[in-house]
């Protein structure tokens, strides 16, 4: 009675539709009668649940006077790399030989490359608090049966760690069998700070199972907050008996830069006036740091001992840069601290009276210091061992 064997097959599995794997049972010598044999296949590294190769089963006849016959078994077609992967053909119930090898195995060979891996830029709004999720998507070009890990970490570009504007992650990812993508979430930190556009970029990493194509990703950052505004406050000022009392006036951002901002002032007459000498006269430039919101203007104003109302002057904001202006003119108060009024006195004069006619006597009225409001006094002449009986001299009463 033959003995009946079956080979081992490879078959390459190709990317789509069905290969056939043809397993050949061969008899060790012919007989006259026919030999039949029940074959089924089983489940190896080669799955039908996969869908690796389709299920089969059956009774193979070898005719009388013939050495083998042949099983097919139809493998399924994938774009999934994988390592090669196996199933077997079992035979069993032989009629007219004997089993002399009864196991059969069929080898999938993979011809789908190793997938390469690709990282996805990504643009993202700021938001003026909190953080906001950066979502890059690391993508394989092919699925795979194997899991796939790959490392990755962050840089920064313009957006940096030291002015916190985002939080580093260092860290690695896993893209499960089957799978083509995978997500990695970088938190972007919101602020206030009017800036530009800014960017930090992403980098993979030692993968395993897979190569890399494009490792490099950058997040941009966009920037969400408006050009800011420069707003000049007001100030009072003490003015001082005698040298300069500095006036220093505030400068206010309404939300911080990340660039220096720089805003022309001058000063301005206002009831206080450069030619009475109230202050000293000042222009120029001043700068705000990034990421400040205040900046100063000194302006002196000069002291003095004088009786005067309450003064004021201006300073003026203009050719701003990096910023508009909300609020132009802000205002100096100068405020009088001298409560003591001026005194008078009135001079003596000597005259010669002359033969004929008048002559006049000038008396001198003098302010003990000078006054800023207008001061005015009544005067009247009185007799003395002059008489206006005697018509010593005429009566005169007025005011200056």
């Amino acid at each position: 009675m033959p003995g009946a064997t079956i080979d081992d097959v490879k078959v390459i599995e190709g990317s789509s539709g069905m290969a056939a794997a043809m397993f050949t049972v061969t008899l060790s010598n012919t007989t006259d009668q026919a030999v039949t044999i029940a074959y089924q296949t089983a489940d190896g590294t080669a799955t039908t649940g996969d869908n690796d190769y389709e299920e089969t089963s059956g009774v193979l006849t070898i005719p009388a006077k013939t050495l083998s016959a042949t099983i097919t078994v139809p493998v399924n077609g994938d774009t999934q790399f994988e390592p090669f992967e196996t199933f077997a053909v079992d035979l069993s119930s032989p009629v007219n030989a004997t089993l002399l090898d009864a196991h059969g195995v069929g080898t999938i060979s993979n011809d789908d490359g190793t997938p390469t891996l690709s990282l996805g830029d990504v643009t993202v709004t700021e938001g003026n608090a909190g953080a906001t999720a950066a979502v890059l998507t690391v993508s394989l070009s092919n699925a795979t049966a194997l899991p796939v890990k790959v490392g990755f970490r962050t840089t920064d570009g313009t957006a940096t760690l030291a002015n916190g504007d985002y939080v580093t992650v260092d860290d690695s990812l896993t893209i499960a069998p089957s799978q083509t993508s995978a997500a990695i979430t970088v938190l972007v930190n919101g602020d206030l700070t009017f800036e530009t556009d800014e960017t930090l970029a992403v980098d993979l990493a030692n993968p395993t199972n897979a190569t890399i194509d494009d490792g490099h990703a950058v997040i941009t950052v966009t920037n969400d907050d408006t050009v800011p505004a420069i707003t000049i406050g007001n100030v009072s000022v003490a003015e001082g008996n005698g040298g300069t009392t500095a006036a220093v006036v505030a400068l206010t951002l309404d939300h911080a830069s990340a660039q220096t901002v720089t805003v022309s002032y001058q000063t301005a007459d206002g009831t206080a006036t450069l030619a009475n000498a109230d202050y000293v006269e000042s222009h120029g430039s001043v700068q705000f740091a990034p990421k400040t919101t205040t900046a100063w203007i000194t302006v002196l104003v000069t002291g003095d001992t004088k009786l005067e109302p309450d003064e004021g002057l201006m300073v003026d904001l203009s050719g701003a840069v990096g910023a508009t202006i909300a609020d132009a003119q802000g205002a100096i108060a100068i405020a009088n601290d001298d409560t003591v009024p001026p005194m008078l006195w009135i001079s003596d004069a000597t005259v010669t009276e002359g033969n004929s006619g008048t002559t006049i006597a000038v008396l001198t009225v003098t302010l003990s210091q000078p006054s800023g409001y207008p001061v005015s006094v009544h005067w009247s002449t009185s007799d003395g061992s002059a008489t206006i009986a005697n018509q010593d001299y005429a009566s005169r009463a007025a005011a200056i």
